[in-house]
């Protein structure tokens, strides 16, 4: 039998500290890959949850159309950004300033708002702005390829 205070036991004791160390070491790498592994699928719900619903919003806004042409209303165009695909650029354009404030104070146009604003993970960021100038050709088909419900024509 081994004295409890020799340099053996010591050792024999330290040894057997150091298994028990080996052994929570590896339950706390252990739940670390676990805690890794949820995050990664919360991440990736996500992800799918964000595509299915800029699906939905997609289809909402080409279902919707726009204002009648009488009411001043010219064109809605909404794009996806490249480098952040979660982001929705809107341009709405109207013939002039009076037209689109009275767009703006329409029932429909707040019933609309508030319809858009289900797709969305919080309130649109508004940013009316005044055309200095405009060059080129306006949007043309082929640039809606990508667009749910894109309109082609068999000309």
């Amino acid at each position: 039998m081994v004295d409890p205070g020799s340099r053996a036991a010591r050792v024999a004791q330290a040894l057997a500290g150091l298994g028990d160390g080996r052994r929570a070491a590896q339950r706390e790498a252990a739940a670390t890959r676990k805690r890794c592994r949820e995050q990664d699928k919360q991440q990736q719900q996500q992800q799918q949850q964000r595509a299915a619903q800029l699906d939905a919003f997609r289809r909402y806004s080409q279902e919707q159309g726009g204002p009648d042409a009488a009411s001043g209303w010219i064109s809605s165009e909404f794009a996806v950004e490249d480098k952040d695909p979660n982001r929705i650029v809107g341009i709405i354009r109207f013939k002039d300033k009076a037209s689109y404030v009275k767009n703006a104070n329409a029932p429909r146009t707040n019933d609309n708002y508030n319809q858009m604003l289900k797709y969305f993970e919080a309130a649109p960021e508004w940013i009316d702005v005044q055309y200095v100038s405009f060059q080129g050709q306006p949007l043309k088909e082929y640039m809606t390829e990508g667009a749910i419900g894109a309109r082609r024509s068999n000309v």
